[in-house]
């Protein structure tokens, strides 16, 4: 896997160079967005552990509490000199997605080892530029780091919807389980209807085992609360 956070040189050069090949397919093809996964952070796997936690959260809440926050507190550290690499290793896919008037969406990641971390997101989105860049909602993401307490699901659209270019659209079973259908699990969907507008473009990004009766059931549900567009 080539990240634009990687430490190593010849692994960032990579991304750049892939992701540039994608924004000049995109042009080629006449996409409007490409959506980008930034990083992540070389630190301990606080992911996995908080959820083999959070089953057992309401008897274990001392030590999914403590473990939450040295996650906070990890990230919070770490993340600066990451990011450092993402934005230098951004330059040069910036100015290809201006030169073919794409749009990058940064995506919210489920992942708490993953960039950028919460706190970061608008600041980031403002230094490299609403020209070319744009917030991308991960409905199932956001609902997943609602679940393990780094969000709240409503909160955080509030903040980040003027930003936001698209969405990725699925649903979350059993609080971890996600690129479900939508209208299978706890998403609420009429919710995050007062955040969506028609110019939004709305991906339904499920998993490969969903059934078809499930894709087009969620597919109604989205025009009816969402609107047709």
């Amino acid at each position: 896997m080539f990240e634009f956070s990687d430490v190593r040189a010849y692994k960032r050069r990579a991304a750049i160079k892939n992701t540039i090949s994608t924004i000049e397919f995109a042009a080629k093809v006449g996409a409007k967005f490409v959506v980008l996964h930034l990083g992540s952070l070389p630190i301990c796997d606080f992911t996995s552990k908080l959820r083999r936690l959070l089953p057992r959260r309401s008897s274990r809440i001392t030590a999914f509490a403590s473990l939450a926050l040295r996650a906070w507190r990890v990230r919070r550290a770490k993340a600066p000199l990451y990011m450092e690499l993402v934005l230098e290793s951004l330059k040069p896919i910036l100015e290809k997605a201006r030169e073919f008037d794409i749009k990058l969406g940064i995506e919210i990641r489920d992942k708490l080892e993953e960039l950028p971390i919460e706190l970061d997101f608008k600041q980031l989105l403002e230094k490299l530029g609403l020209d070319v860049v744009c917030y991308w909602h991960d409905v199932g993401h956001a609902q997943i780091k609602h679940n393990l307490g780094f969000i709240n699901h409503r909160t955080w659209l509030q903040q980040m919807s003027v930003y936001m270019g698209g969405l990725h659209v699925h649903d979350v079973i059993n609080q971890l389980s996600d690129h479900q259908a939508p209208g299978t699990g706890e998403v609420d969907f009429e919710m995050i209807a007062e955040f969506v507008k028609p110019q939004h473009i709305k991906v339904l990004e499920l998993a490969p085992n969903v059934p078809a009766e499930q894709i087009t059931a969620a597919y109604n549900l989205l025009k009816k609360i969402w609107g047709p567009e």
